[in-house]
């Protein structure tokens, strides 16, 4: 999808001059951002989502966490992710795209950015 915006604005020469701002941090888009034809993308961080996800899982499965004993706000949750500007791209590139984050998945309360709030979800 920014591929074919910037290839829209490009077309018009309005690239660089309307801000577009994407999501799920593809690769693709970063060099879109080094070059400042896309404004930002967020990197909804699958590390952390599918590795917690699954560790949460485990533990579950091993008996280590009862889920029937957590309270609602617990059992639901978001995890941080990373706003990748042409200021942060060096660090994602470094952190992400050249390794990839250390996390320790039985640190099951490490992930969470804040609880959902359940009054809220529609």
């Amino acid at each position: 999808m920014g591929a074919l915006v910037e290839e829209g604005l490009r077309a018009e020469g309005l690239n660089g001059k309307i801000k577009v701002v994407g999501f799920d941090g593809i690769g693709d888009i970063l060099p879109m951002i080094q070059s400042g034809d896309i404004t930002a993308t967020y990197f909804s961080n699958p590390y952390l989502q599918a590795g917690y996800g699954l560790a949460y899982d485990y533990a579950a499965l091993k008996g280590d966490l009862d889920t029937s004993t957590m309270k609602p706000e617990d059992r639901m949750f978001t995890t941080k992710g990373v706003l990748i500007s042409t200021s942060t791209i060096a660090d994602f590139q470094k952190n992400f795209v050249d390794s990839k984050p250390d996390y320790d998945y039985s640190d099951l309360k490490f992930c969470i950015s804040s609880p959902m709030d359940l009054n809220n979800l529609h």
